[in-house]
């Protein structure tokens, strides 16, 4: 991470071929090539850390490490799906792919504990409807602009950038939710499976990465992609 986030940005950019070409050989699962984009693109990584940075004070080195790994995972996301035909360079997609990523960490950094307190007794209290939640808001001490912004912080509660007071009045699953959460796991590998139950409270109680990959004997940056793969695996057979 350090050759990312701490050296110097250089001057020198690549060739139109040799950018293209490094493109389709990430695309062809070349570490390196990935690895050489990175690095050239390591300004943008830079300023959009530094601007989350600012705009959060008393962060804590295990947040900064986390935001600057979910930073190159979205940046690898975008070199993965970068669309050829469509556009020349990476410069014209990975600032706004990474602007997007820094908004949702800023906005969930930034909301207090008791705010989301009062946000979940609104949300309950409109029966879960987030139209008439943002409507009831103000007559229960929040405007419906804050309402809005908290709802987009938590839609992304699973980047661990949202600490969810569950206390708040979260109502308990049913038993449709169990048996299509236990659907979704069985769909994910020993791995994955291993990292979600332990991640999100299955066995015990919630463990973040760091705990995780002390357990499972694996890295932080391991844990966090699979995290990632299995939510997504998850998501898509449930709306499948």
């Amino acid at each position: 991470m350090d050759e990312l986030f701490k050296a110097r940005v250089g001057r020198v950019s690549l060739a139109l071929e040799e950018e293209r070409d490094l493109i389709t050989r990430a695309q062809a699962g070349d570490g390196d090539a990935s690895w050489a984009l990175l690095v050239q693109y390591r300004g943008i990584l830079q300023k959009t850390a530094n601007r989350v940075r600012s705009s959060v004070r008393g962060m804590t080195p295990e947040q900064v490490e986390d935001l600057q790994a979910d930073l190159v995972l979205a940046a690898v996301e975008a070199i993965k799906g970068f669309d050829l035909v469509r556009y020349v360079r990476l410069a014209q997609v990975l600032p706004t792919v990474l602007r997007g990523v820094a908004t949702e960490m800023a906005t969930s950094l930034a909301v207090p504990s008791g705010t989301l307190d009062r946000w979940f007794k609104v949300w309950r209290a409109a029966d879960q409807d987030y139209a008439r939640a943002a409507e009831l808001a103000p007559s229960m001490g929040m405007t419906a602009d804050t309402f809005r912004a908290i709802q987009h912080a938590l839609s992304h509660a699973d980047s661990e950038w949202v600490t969810v007071p569950w206390g708040a009045g979260v109502p308990t699953a049913d038993a449709e939710t169990y048996r299509l959460a236990h659907y979704a796991l069985g769909l994910l590998s020993p791995a994955e499976r291993d990292v979600i139950e332990l991640v999100y409270g299955f066995r015990g109680e919630p463990k973040s990465d760091e705990e995780v990959s002390l357990i499972l004997e694996s890295t932080k940056g391991t844990v966090k992609t699979q995290r990632g793969r299995a939510l997504a695996k998850m998501r898509e057979a449930l709306v499948d």
